[in-house]
């Protein structure tokens, strides 16, 4: 996707661009109704994108979140 002459996705980006427009889309939600719980979409979309990242790594589980904290 080209937002004039630069490029802002590739790639995975659709996903990126999914969670910025649903962070959007409840931001205004939440404005309007003025009830907090709408935020939690957002940040529930963000949780399952690192478990799905997690999942697409060939180590096991324990293993590869092992690996994403001991990383200096």
């Amino acid at each position: 996707m080209y937002f004039g002459k630069f490029r802002i996705i590739k790639g995975g980006g659709y996903l990126l661009l999914a969670l910025v427009i649903a962070a959007v889309v409840s931001l205004v939600i939440t404005l309007k109704k003025k009830k907090k719980k709408y935020l939690l979409l957002p940040i529930g979309m963000m949780g399952a994108y690192f478990i799905v990242e997690i999942a697409r790594v060939p180590l096991g589980f324990v293993e590869t979140v092992e690996l994403i904290f001991n990383l200096k």
